[in-house]
């Protein structure tokens, strides 16, 4: 893939497959006679040509003898099955298969293949095309009773983080190289390709690495987001600069978009604090934390069943905004991975697409279900010193 707007050319991406010693069983080759002759309307016996020109007859004699596919990772119809958007992150730019590599096809995102075509379908491999947008299937499936015709991965911020969560959309493993781990900041899954009891793996000449482990290990306990930022006009609120957010915020009593955080003067007055912080230009980042306070944190030790139904539950009825500008509301708790949604809820509906690009509603029961079981965890795993470690997998202890 590359990019030609630029007078230069510049390499956007590319996919490169190899199969090696392997290609004889993975594209295998087929003689004239192994692959049928088709007609490709039954009703006209094979030769009466008679009174059909030259473009009717191509067009009647058609004979399609194999397809080939190169396609996408989805649920269902992959030669070499895995779970392509947790490991095998479709977004990544580049793609080498068999190439200097020793794992695997089924840890990587692509793959191509080619089946003979030895009748009509349903009974041959075809591609299906969707009729009422003209699109084809992914996701779960390339064709109609499989697949689904729109399947969201990532979300683009439409404004400043809030939260380190929100990284997890971050392209941070875009080199193309194993492991594809997707949605690398605060996953706690582990690459089938790393060892249970390490954080890397070394393979002939190349090592992999826990991408999601490291990074947690980075960035969480050590950095936060203030939201004191630039916030564009999102959802019919209006846009206000960072200088209007630190003024608000601690002359005026007004919260920052991360609700949470408290102003502290530490002995100084507003002013002295504002001045300091709006001087110290880019880098007022570095210092903004020493006038900040957390309301009621919560530690993530706790053995409390009701205290973790609480923080669980925090969001209880609320609604989700969808892409199209609208909200979607309902009395269970929203768990959405991505914000706005491009659908509405799995239980609202229930079908496939929604499955792929919607959210979760989860009950009261549901909701005491998962706080017995973060607290079986943290009996388990726990005491944690770190927040990193309490998000990370534990080496070694599944």
């Amino acid at each position: 893939m590359r990019n030609t707007k630029d007078s230069e050319r510049k390499l956007l991406g590319g996919i490169e497959l190899d199969y090696g010693d392997k290609e004889k069983d993975y594209l295998p080759s087929y003689s004239r006679y192994e692959l049928p002759t088709i007609v490709v309307n039954g009703a006209i016996p094979k030769g009466a040509t008679a009174g059909l020109d030259q473009a009717e007859q191509a067009l009647r004699w058609k004979e399609p003898f194999l397809i080939a596919t190169f396609q996408q990772k989805t649920e269902h119809d992959s030669k070499f099955p895995s779970r392509s958007w947790v490991n095998n992150a479709p977004t990544n730019l580049y793609s080498s298969s068999g190439i200097d590599e020793h794992a695997d096809y089924a840890h990587q995102q692509y793959e191509f293949k080619w089946e003979p075509m030895t009748d009509w379908p349903p009974d041959s491999p075809t591609i299906e095309i969707s009729n009422e947008r003209n699109r084809g299937y992914g996701g779960s499936g390339v064709y109609a009773q499989t697949g689904t015709e729109l399947a969201v991965f990532d979300s683009i911020p439409r404004g400043p983080a809030l939260s380190l969560g929100q990284l997890s959309h971050a392209p941070l493993n875009a080199g193309g190289q194993l492991p594809l781990t997707a949605h690398v900041v605060a996953n706690s899954f582990a690459s089938p390709l790393i060892d249970a009891g390490k954080t890397t793996t070394s393979s002939g000449d190349r090592t992999y690495l826990d991408h999601s482990y490291l990074v947690n290990n980075a960035l969480f306990d050590g950095w936060f987001f203030s939201s004191a930022a630039d916030q564009p006009a999102v959802a019919g609120s209006p846009a206000v600069n960072s200088k209007q957010l630190i003024e608000n915020f601690f002359k005026n009593g007004e919260r920052l978009p991360n609700s949470r955080l408290l102003p502290y003067l530490g002995g100084h007055t507003a002013e002295e604090v504002i001045d300091r912080l709006q001087s110290a230009g880019d880098d007022d980042y570095k210092s903004i934390a020493g006038n900040l306070l957390v309301e009621a944190p919560f530690n993530v030790n706790s053995t409390s069943v009701a205290a973790w139904e609480a923080v669980l539950g925090s969001n209880f009825g609320k609604s989700v905004p969808l892409v199209d500008g609208g909200v979607d509301k309902d009395d269970r708790l929203p768990v959405a991975r991505n914000v706005p949604s491009a659908r509405g809820s799995i239980e609202a509906n229930g079908d496939n697409v929604t499955k792929w690009s919607g959210y979760r509603r989860l009950t009261d029961e549901q909701i005491e279900k998962l706080a017995n079981e973060v607290v079986a965890e943290v009996k388990k795993r726990g005491p944690f010193q770190s927040l990193a470690e309490f998000v990370n997998r534990q080496p070694g202890k599944g």
